[in-house]
């Protein structure tokens, strides 16, 4: 995702307080998946939270700038490092299917996006499954694909 991207919904959740994902993006027309990303994104920084009982995205405001959190992120940091080194190579891209090799330490992780899920064949993915976000292997494919 663009850092300005970003900082927009940053402000826009600022606005607002509180919003739905999906109705944000069939209000104002914008792609479900990226708005998934935008608001994953700012939850992995700190600047959303989740209310689980209501399904909507809450205003968080952490005490650091912007630009310090992302810096801090390590898997996000990790993701560029594999890029920089030229270690992520897509095997096939259907538009609705992406396969990736991603080089690690002594192994090639297997990397596959999907419209419903995305998958990784490391031991980040394989022990929480996204649920403590994707790891550096996915991040790397998206950005890889986002340029």
């Amino acid at each position: 995702m663009p850092e300005n991207w970003v900082e927009l919904m940053d402000s826009y959740s600022y606005a607002n307080q509180e919003f739905n994902p999906t109705l944000l993006a069939v209000n104002e027309g914008l792609d479900l998946k990226k708005v998934e990303n935008l608001t994953g994104r700012l939850s992995a920084i700190g600047l959303l939270g989740f209310d689980l009982d209501d399904n909507n995205f809450f205003y968080r405001r952490l005490p650091f700038k912007t630009s310090r959190i992302l810096t801090l992120n390590p898997r996000l940091k990790d993701a560029e490092k594999l890029l920089a080194e030229g270690k992520v190579q897509i095997k096939s891209n259907t538009g609705n299917r992406v396969e990736a090799e991603v080089e690690g330490s002594g192994v090639h992780h297997m990397v596959l996006l999907e419209a419903d899920q995305d998958r990784c064949t490391c031991m980040w993915f394989s022990k929480n499954q996204g649920e403590r976000g994707v790891c550096k292997h996915i991040l790397a494919v998206k950005k890889l694909l986002a340029k």
